[in-house]
């Protein structure tokens, strides 16, 4: 009698121990998640503030092709800021599951970025394994004084895996990113 007492009593703190190490391996796969997408969204917000324009070229571009997208984001960068000339680019670009970013002079391939190979992933800096969909919206509207980058980013534990909540959590992030240098 004493023995299924003991048996009852082991499966039972197994049990409890099992659910506790399962709802902690989740919790710390959708903090990793979080904390990844944040620092992404604040990488680009960052860049996006620096950004320099005006209404008619307001220094940031989206695009898109068959197998990516992106984003161009114009800085100050040659000293010279009567002229866009000599400006740095910045390009965050998405091929799933990878975000990149690179940089990009007028040296280094000239004028308004259209990422036509000047900015290719081995010449890219890393961001994120991890993102299923990210989207690029520019909203520019002069007459509801409206001018911001929309960025959509989900994240996934694993890519390659269906979306769970448990074994495969995702995060998503919606962020509102308006340039403070420009001019209207």
């Amino acid at each position: 009698m004493a023995g299924i007492l003991i048996g009852i009593v082991m499966i039972g703190v197994i049990s409890v121990s099992f659910a506790i190490k399962k709802m902690q391996d989740t919790t710390n796969k959708a903090a990793l998640l979080a904390m990844r997408a944040t620092s992404v969204v604040t990488h680009m917000t960052k860049n996006v503030a620096m950004a320099v324009g005006y209404q008619d070229d307001p220094g940031i571009i989206v695009g898109a092709s068959s197998i990516k997208q992106w984003v161009s984001i114009r800085q100050e960068y040659g000293g010279d800021l009567g002229s866009f000339a000599d400006d740095l680019w910045v390009i965050y670009h998405y091929g799933k599951p990878n975000l990149y970013f690179c940089t990009q002079t007028v040296e280094d391939g000239g004028g308004v970025p259209n990422f036509s190979g000047n900015c290719s992933e081995d010449q890219s800096e890393f961001m994120s394994a991890n993102v299923l969909n990210a989207e690029f919206t520019l909203y520019n509207d002069s007459e509801k004084y409206e001018f911001y980058l929309e960025i959509k980013l989900k994240t996934i534990y694993d890519p390659q895996q269906q979306e769970h909540p448990v074994d495969n959590p995702s995060f998503n992030v919606d962020s509102r990113m308006s340039p403070a240098g420009h001019s209207w």
